[in-house]
């Protein structure tokens, strides 16, 4: 998952340009498209590209400065 994040940083800039809102599905193969949701991309990843969960990356396009960190609640003590 390491590269996979790298390959998105790497081109991170673009992305959020080009396709602003959109999601991005990355893969070993490196990008393999854009789509308005990420529910449109996960099924594009296991149906059209015949990809295994947890082998791909689908990362919402937006700048640096944009992003927010991502936080789980849990009622486990």
């Amino acid at each position: 998952m390491d590269e996979l994040m790298k390959t998105f940083r790497s081109h991170q800039e673009d992305l959020a340009k080009q396709h602003h809102g959109e999601y991005v599905l990355i893969s070993a193969d490196g990008i393999l498209g854009t789509f308005p949701s990420d529910s449109d991309a996960y099924w594009n990843a296991v149906d059209e590209k015949n990809l295994v969960p947890g082998n791909f990356l689908i990362h919402p396009c937006y700048f640096l400065h944009e992003e927010r960190p991502v936080m789980f609640y849990s009622n486990v003590e």
